[in-house]
């Protein structure tokens, strides 16, 4: 008995419940059918190979589960997830504390796969419903409107994998409703205003009373047949992340292991997912009232999984501290940052942690941006650190890891961010310059220096022109270095030495003009 016709049976029963949730094809006892005879299959395994089989009837048991839920049998459904939590324990992963200790992003990349799509009839009437709208009011509407429309329909031919596709799918259809709201609210001004004067005998005006009402007429059927084109896919990504046994990796893929990030994420699948969305008429999250159990679902998975990665980073956090966590992750991918800094300009020489073999074959253009996506990587990491110490008031950490991420934006290219987190370092010191010293502050005075300059992943080698340096605002801020000896004594109140009133208020003066200005832009 192969594995294969039992990964088949499960894409056959998915596809035969789609299709059943779209009014096509099989019936509710041919699919219960399908699935006795499926659980047969999978029995077969028990004496061959007890872990597949346990991961098998686990798969089985919950996609049963949640068909039954949307056929309203949910007595029977209770005892099929009842069923599966015999065999949970076979779906768990293994322990995957190293990973959260060494990858930035969780679960990167994760997708629901190859869902198997059968030829689906409704998407070829939406298909033909679009093109003939489209017809009707080519000449009415710029060719450039019209390929918009047929583009933007073309992003409904593919399934979504991720939250990000079905996030796509939401935004696509709130696209092209809104572009067709523009040119049907004109016309109605238009029709409106033509009936309070006398045009019925200038046939230019019946004319153009025609194409309004016809636009009118087509840009409305093109929202409803974007709303269909939008919800038939919605439900389909939705259904498939139940059935699936990587719900937590597709809805929490890419997501960055701090506290922040994983509410952020929470809060994103909530304002999609939470039923005051879900029940709200007329609007892109919308799910009529068959399917909002299965909105229900999801979302109290979501909220389970954020609780799960939430309780796995305190866990963490307790065993190597907060700080230690987040502050060791951050300064790893600042050294791959610059490793790959170092390599868009050539000097392989000096790469520290990645080897030349693995990355010489990427384009400059792609390890620039390889350093600008670490480098973001490292801020927020030394951001989650940062809010830590902030609580505790560490001031020392706290300039130190503000310099840290100012370094971090200005290789990613976030050059306003940059200058700010810098500029916010100077202002911890000069606030409590009673507790530093004049070296903590020369070395935070550099990092502001570094940051007011241009574009630090410019190439400037021979030859290579492709990237433009970027300039940034010139900047008021001059702390003024003065020392007999080094030129090196920085001019706020050290132990040995005070700073006047008068100084004081022109170098945060100076700051602040330089803050607003930024902000600005």
């Amino acid at each position: 008995m192969s594995i294969i016709q039992i990964e088949n049976f499960f894409s056959e029963i998915e596809n035969s419940i789609e299709l059943e949730l779209q009014d096509k094809t099989l019936s509710q006892p041919e699919i219960e059918q399908k699935f006795k005879e499926g659980k047969e299959l999978i029995d077969k395994l028990e004496e061959d190979d007890e872990e597949r089989h346990g991961l098998f009837r686990y798969k089985y048991h919950v996609t049963y589960a949640n068909y039954l839920k949307v056929s309203g049998e949910v007595d029977k459904a209770s005892k099929q997830e009842k069923l599966a939590k015999k065999f949970e324990k076979f779906s768990e992963k293994p322990e995957i504390i190293d990973i959260y200790r060494t990858e930035s992003r969780l679960f990167a990349g994760a997708t629901l796969g190859n869902i198997y799509q059968a030829s689906n009839q409704e998407e070829e009437n939406i298909h033909e419903a679009v093109e003939k709208e489209l017809r009707e009011i080519k000449d009415i509407l710029e060719d450039n409107v019209i390929e918009f429309f047929r583009n933007t329909f073309q992003q409904f031919n593919n399934l979504p994998k991720s939250f990000e596709d079905y996030k796509n799918i939401v935004a696509y259809e709130i696209i092209l409703r809104r572009i067709a709201d523009n040119p049907i609210n004109e016309s109605l001004i238009y029709l409106e205003n033509s009936q309070t004067n006398d045009t019925s005998k200038d046939q230019k005006s019946k004319i153009n009373k025609d194409n309004k009402q016809q636009m009118i007429s087509s840009l409305e059927e093109l929202k409803s047949l974007a709303s269909k084109a939008a919800y038939s896919k919605r439900l389909v990504f939705i259904y498939h992340v139940l059935n699936s046994p990587n719900k937590k990796e597709i809805l929490f893929s890419n997501t960055l292991f701090t506290k922040e990030e994983i509410n952020k994420r929470f809060k994103d699948i909530a304002l999609y997912f939470h039923s005051d969305k879900t029940n709200r008429l007329n609007t892109p999250t919308w799910l009529q009232e068959n399917h909002r159990n299965l909105g229900d679902e999801l979302f109290n998975f979501a909220l389970e999984f954020k609780e799960n990665l939430l309780d796995d980073l305190e866990g963490i956090s307790q065993n190597e501290g907060y700080l230690t966590f987040h502050e060791k992750k951050a300064n790893d991918l600042w050294k791959i940052a610059i490793d790959y800094r170092n390599a868009s300009k050539g000097q392989w020489d000096k790469l520290k942690v990645l080897n030349k073999d693995d990355i010489e074959e990427l384009s400059p253009d792609k390890l620039k941006i390889s350093c600008m996506d670490n480098g973001m990587l490292a801020y927020q990491e030394y951001r989650a650190a940062c809010k830590f110490v902030d609580k505790s008031k560490q001031l020392k950490k706290q300039v130190q890891l503000r310099g840290n991420m100012a370094l971090c934006l200005y290789i990613s290219n976030k050059f306003v961010e940059a200058q700010l987190y810098a500029l916010s370092a100077i202002q911890l010191q000069l606030k409590n310059s009673q507790n530093i010293t004049q070296q903590e502050f020369i070395e935070t005075k550099k990092i502001f220096d570094k940051v007011k300059g241009g574009d630090p992943t410019t190439d400037t080698t021979e030859g290579n022109t492709s990237v433009n340096i970027k300039e940034t605002n010139v900047l008021d801020t001059e702390i003024k270095l003065k020392d007999k000896t080094d030129n090196a004594m920085a001019l706020v109140k050290t132990v040995d030495q005070g700073i006047s009133f008068f100084e004081r208020k022109a170098i945060q003066a100076a700051i602040n003009n330089d803050m607003a200005k930024i902000i600005r832009g």
